[in-house]
Order: structure tokens, then C-alpha cells, then sequence
């Protein structure tokens, strides 16, 4: 896998506006799904995703499910490296910044 990390430039606000809301999306289901993860004992996407998806799908009707699928995997993820850091967590992960693992079915938003 190779990975990239670059800044993004627009020819016109549409787009900028367009980017902008898909990054915005994921960063509220990455907290939404950190919340419900954090009230559970095991980090499996398998029972995250029974919890979570079909509920937020729900009340977030616009937003495209791979963008939530991806804000799931990314939530476990970030579970599973406090967790093998040792760290101790009080309070769900937030995430603070506008970041999104693209792929092949993401990128054409």
C-alpha cells in the first residue's frame, strides 16, 4: 500500500466546498462511532458496526456510507494504537482535524 499526504488545491469554491463538507462528515461519524466504541468492552468492527452504522445511516441520511464505513475502520484503529501503546483513556478519542483515508470507492466524491 502506498500512502500520500498532500494539500489540496481547488480551481473553484464548489469544489473546495464539496471537499470540505465529505471531510466534515467523516470527522463527525469518526466521533459519533468513537462514542459508541468507547462504551464498549471489546474493539471489534463487527459488533462496532452492529451498533453504530444503521443508526447514524439514520440520522445522517447525506452522507455517503464508504465515508462512514471508512470513519468505523479508522475509529477501531485509533482504539486498537492507544491500546498497544498502553495508554489510558477517560473520555471517546475526538478527532480534531480534517483528514480522510481515500481508496478507489471514496475517491470519486
Amino acid at each position: 500500500m502506498v500512502t500520500y499526504t498532500t494539500k489540496l488545491e481547488f480551481d473553484n469554491e464548489t469544489d473546495k466546498t464539496k471537499i470540505f463538507k465529505v471531510l466534515e462528515a467523516h470527522k463527525l461519524a469518526f466521533n459519533q462511532c468513537s462514542f459508541v466504541r468507547f462504551h464498549l468492552a471489546r474493539n471489534s468492527i463487527v459488533e462496532l458496526h452492529a451498533k453504530f452504522y444503521q443508526n447514524f445511516r439514520k440520522s445522517q441520511e447525506k452522507i455517503p456510507s464508504q465515508v462512514v464505513i471508512r470513519a468505523e475502520q479508522e475509529c477501531i484503529s485509533a482504539y486498537k494504537s492507544v491500546r498497544s501503546n498502553k495508554h489510558k483513556i477517560d473520555k471517546p478519542i475526538e478527532k480534531k482535524r480534517l483528514s480522510m483515508r481515500l481508496d478507489k470507492r471514496i475517491f470519486s466524491y
